[in-house]
């Protein structure tokens, strides 16, 4: 004897004449989920992005900078996107400015 049959089936599925709500709902359902990302994930990124351009754009020679690589130096001289970088004696690399992780201090700190 079959005791889950068809008829069963969708009898468990529909609850008193609704089926489950309706558009309306979930839309709201949808906006509410939306505005959780733009909170929890989406406005503190850009928080972030703009805190790292500021410290970018305030960059000058003298100051100490770690990399996104982990390389530690001084700047030497800021040109447009490129930041000349003293790592150590004669050694000198030439980065993007947007490789630059952490300001340190300048040369007076």
């Amino acid at each position: 004897m079959d005791l889950f049959t068809i008829s069963s089936a969708y009898a468990m599925t529909v609850e008193n004449g609704n089926g489950g709500g309706g558009f309306g709902t979930t839309i709201l359902m949808l906006a509410i989920i939306f505005g959780i990302f733009y909170f929890l994930l989406i406005r503190p990124q850009k928080k972030q992005q703009a805190k790292h351009q500021e410290m970018l754009s305030e960059l000058s020679a003298g100051d100490r900078v770690i990399t996104a690589g982990g390389i530690h130096g001084k700047i030497i001289s800021v040109k447009d996107n490129q930041v000349k970088l003293d790592v150590y004696k004669d050694f000198k690399l030439t980065l993007e400015k947007s490789s630059i992780s952490t300001v340190k201090g300048s040369e007076d700190d």
